[in-house]
């Protein structure tokens, strides 16, 4: 996991330490503190097996544990989980969009970045699904997707602290015809053992621009958040359901600066969202759009 501008390698756990001291205890050494919150609520039962429990390093900047009476299982199980939380990519506020924002998105999570390094020309395996779905129109990669995000959905839910959650998706064009956002929740809604997280009465609040946006290909991110702020000022996004009370879960294909997803999580807030949760099928490796 990593918070804002990624490493150029896959090695995104560079900062965790898990071993085994002199006493017999185990160290852990999590960085960022987001890791310390998924061990608590993935392996409980490990937890409780500390003194104290987490505390925070001198720095600060790590949440540290020393574990008793670890059993061959429970090592196994923690190497696990730091091996499933290497795939995921968790994204804050960069520096391009911190001046812009503050707190509008409480947290946003990726399946992986776009590419595996900078200097790559290939995709990851979930960039790839995203270039088939969104650029060859493959309903099977979509489908993949989908999987792949109510697994990740299914582990954020345990983070929020909201009863009712509510899938969206950010609004796109009137006159698209496909939106691979929007198809994702679709299918996501579908599945049982998501819509079992939903709520029941609403569990889809749809969105739309009732007037396209401008053309934003050579728009800096400044101009790319004055002109969301503008379509929400003018009152140009129609959505179908109300966020009020809810934590809503907006589902995204690809993050690069994140001013797209901040903005449409300003307006949730605005409309009474206690929440607002991305997630993202793939980060891209540069956080600046266009300029």
């Amino acid at each position: 996991m990593k918070i804002g501008k990624p490493p150029s390698s896959r090695n995104q756990l560079r900062w965790s330490k898990f071993k085994k001291t002199e006493s017999g205890d185990w160290f852990l050494s999590l960085m960022p503190h987001y890791y310390a919150q998924l061990i608590e609520l993935d392996a409980p039962d490990i937890i409780n097996k500390s003194r104290i429990g987490f505390y925070d390093s001198k720095s600060g900047k790590t949440k540290n544990i020393f574990l008793r009476n670890l059993t061959s299982a429970d090592v196994d199980c923690i190497e696990q989980l730091l091996c499933d939380y290497e795939q995921l990519v968790i994204i804050n506020l960069n520096k391009h969009i911190e001046d812009l924002f503050t707190n509008e998105l409480d947290y946003c999570v990726a399946l992986d970045f776009l590419r595996s390094n900078p200097e790559s020309d290939h995709r990851t395996e979930v960039g790839e699904l995203v270039y088939q779905s969104k650029s060859m129109g493959d309903r099977d990669a979509a489908t993949s997707l989908a999987y792949k995000l109510g697994v990740l959905l299914k582990r954020m839910h345990k983070l929020s602290s909201a009863r009712q959650h509510r899938l969206s998706f950010v609004p796109p064009n009137p006159l698209k015809e496909f939106d691979l956002p929007r198809h994702l929740c679709e299918l996501l809604v579908k599945n049982e053992e998501v819509s079992s997280l939903l709520d029941p009465q609403q569990p889809l609040i749809e969105s739309v621009l009732k007037r396209p946006k401008a053309p934003i290909k050579n728009l800096s991110v400044e101009e790319k958040a004055v002109n969301w702020n503008k379509l929400i000022e003018d009152e140009q996004i129609e959505i179908n359901g109300d966020p009020t009370g809810c934590s809503v879960i907006v589902v995204d294909d690809l993050y690069q600066s994140g001013t797209t997803l901040w903005s449409y999580a300003k307006y949730l807030k605005a409309r009474g969202a206690i929440e607002v949760i991305g997630l993202v099928c793939v980060k891209n490796l540069r956080d600046k759009d266009n300029k």
